[in-house]
Formats: structure tokens, sequence, C-alpha cells
């Protein structure tokens, strides 16, 4: 990507010298694709999450305290890292039940509420990316 943004015979510099209205929907459009790359990353490392935690439940009958918990079992390798935060992917224990999410593209932690869904971007805005619970 940067060799892209930066390379003088790119695509991305020639519309940035021929007008800034394309160099703005470039850059946005990059933006997305980049976003949705991440988002698919948070997405894969919450499966897996997932399935380590419902394998976990069944073995021991009961959910784990925290994502250490699954690695001491050995159902994870390694803790899973959100790309948003750059931090463990968030897992929280609730009473009979847990949530797995992401930061999402608000890079903000929104304790496991996802917000408004913009259909255009596929992305949630100002919310986390919850992967579980699934919304029915």
């Amino acid at each position: 990507i940067n060799e892209m943004i930066n390379s003088e015979n790119s695509a991305l510099q020639k519309i940035q010298q021929s007008h800034p209205l394309l160099n703005t929907l470039a850059l946005t459009a990059v933006n997305m694709k980049l976003a949705l790359y991440e988002r698919l990353r948070a997405q894969i490392s919450g499966l897996n999450i997932i399935m380590a935690v419902l394998e976990f439940q069944e073995n021991t009958g009961s959910l784990p305290v925290n994502l250490g918990d699954l690695q001491n079992a050995g159902l994870l390798q390694k803790i899973p890292v959100d790309p948003f935060s750059d931090r463990p992917m968030k897992y929280k224990r609730l009473s009979a039940d847990f949530t797995v999410y992401s930061y999402g593209v608000d890079f903000n932690d929104n304790g496991g509420r996802s917000r408004a869904f913009d259909e255009f971007m596929l992305i949630e805005q100002n919310g986390d990316i919850v992967m579980w619970p699934i919304k029915k």
C-alpha cells in the first residue's frame, strides 16, 4: 500500500495530480478496502476464539474466565490481536453466555455494543464488531 501511494507512476499518484475530487474518491476507496480487510481479520480471530470457548465449555462444563484460560488449555496457541486496537481481542464472560468483539473502525471499546451499520461501506460505524452473541 505504501508503494502504491508513494510511487510516482502509480495510478493513485496520477489521480492525485489530475483532479482533487478524484483524489478524495481514490483515497476513500483505499480506506474502505483497508477497513474491510481489517474487519475480515478481526472476524477470523473472533471465530477462532468462539470455537475455542465452545470447546472449553464442552470439555469443562463452564466458560473460561479469560482468553488466557483458552491458551492454558491448549485451545489457542496465542491470543489473537484485534487489528483495530493492537490489543488482544475482547472476550467477556457473562452470567450464562459470553461476548467476543473487536474495537471496530472507530478504534474505541464500546463495551461490545455494535451500533449503526453502514450498508454502503459494509462496516459498523461508531461501534464494535460483535461476533458473539449472534444477532437473531
